[in-house]
């Protein structure tokens, strides 16, 4: 599992995996976690305000924890992810990430207003994950279609997603510049 900022959309879930992952699912493989600064502290203290007591009983199997800093790949089993800072709520640890496995790479801005670092994040992915929250609207912390086209020459992904959507990008999606998330997509890359 890959996450990138500490806010309640992107990580709020975890505790309730790993609750059906021990209980329901009855897991004995193994299960890594990566993500930004303090992933391990994060994570345990969301379970704990969820769920108390989840810390006292350990899951049936092994569970890791890697924290990594930006622009250096880290490899786990196989996959390996890169993460870049965010502009997003510092308290959060923003990142946006690459991952890359079995010769496909995926990236995905996180929650970020434009960053620099965002050419190197999409540059050749085989999809690129995009945020576009507002249409026109600009909001502090994330970026919005306008920025996409602002910015499009720049990003050199095989294919790019927007995502992330607030009601007034809900309102312009056939105006989208690139292909637009869904409930039930399926990507094959």
């Amino acid at each position: 599992m890959v996450l990138t900022h500490f806010h309640g959309d992107h990580c709020g879930g975890v505790p309730f995996l790993l609750l059906d992952a021990a209980l329901g699912a009855r897991r004995r493989t193994p299960l890594a976690i990566i993500g930004p600064k303090d992933t391990q502290l994060r994570i345990s203290a969301v379970g704990e305000a969820l769920l108390p007591g989840m810390h006292r009983r350990p899951p049936p199997f092994e569970l890791t924890y890697h924290d990594h800093g930006f622009h250096r790949p880290f490899e786990h089993r196989g996959l390996t992810v890169t993460s870049y800072p965010a502009r997003h709520t510092d308290a959060t640890n923003p990142s946006s990430v690459r991952v890359e496995a079995a010769g496909k790479v995926v990236a995905y801005t996180g929650d970020s207003a434009w960053t620099d670092d965002m050419p190197a994040l999409a540059r050749d992915a085989d999809l690129f994950i995009c945020e576009s929250y507002f249409f026109e609207k600009p909001i502090a912390f994330h970026l919005n279609h306008a920025d996409i086209v602002e910015h499009r020459a720049k990003l050199s992904p095989r294919r790019m997603v927007l995502t992330h959507f607030s009601p007034e990008m809900l309102e312009h999606l056939d105006q989208a510049s690139e292909p637009c998330a869904y409930d039930g997509l399926s990507i094959v890359i």
